[in-house]
């Protein structure tokens, strides 16, 4: 090849060659034309190549994430199945809190219950004594008054008795009186 660089404009022919300028330049951009070409290829050929190396790139790193997914979501589901778990235990404790303070209040509750009982046995009891005193009091009252009210019924009576004795006398005594007997 020649040694001249090949002119940048098509119009203006090279320096001191006329006629002959224009199969030579013509020549030139064909085989620069070619170079071109050719480094375009290559350029396409390292394209696809890249185009080639980034699809199994890509394809890899998706195998990875899916493999790292897949493992997080093993260890997420491992971790709540524990979580789960502990949270099932401390529902049982807490449970089992919560029984074990409800028979104690039970227990309080029941011994509570039975001492209010006792008293109000004890109290019931006294009132019952109380009301019986009481009764007793006023029967004897009544007991006394009674024998008070007899005794005056029976002075009442006998006076009566009397009474009608001594009209029955003196009916029988005018009677007779009447009837000349006397």
């Amino acid at each position: 090849m020649n040694d001249r660089k090949p002119s940048n404009s098509l119009d203006k022919p090279p320096p001191h060659d006329e006629d002959a300028g224009i199969p030579t330049r013509v020549t030139r951009l064909e085989v620069i034309v070619e170079e071109v070409i050719l480094r375009l290829n290559k350029l396409d050929h390292k394209v696809d190549k890249l185009d080639t190396k980034l699809d199994n790139g890509l394809a890899k790193l998706n195998e990875k994430i899916d493999t790292g997914l897949e493992k997080l979501n093993d260890k997420i589901d491992t971790g709540l199945e524990k979580l789960n778990d502990k949270i099932d235990i401390g529902l049982e404790k807490l449970n089992d809190k919560i029984d074990i303070g409800q028979q104690k209040l039970n227990d309080k509750i029941d011994t509570g219950l039975a001492k209010l009982n006792d008293k109000i046995d004890i109290g019931q009891q006294k009132l019952n004594d109380k009301i019986d005193t009481g009764l007793e009091k006023l029967n004897d009252k009544i007991d006394a008054n009674q024998e008070d009210w007899h005794k005056h019924f029976y002075k009442l009576y006998y006076m009566l008795v009397m009474l009608l004795i001594a009209l029955i006398g003196g009916l029988l005594g005018l009677l007779a009186k009447v009837a000349g007997v006397l």
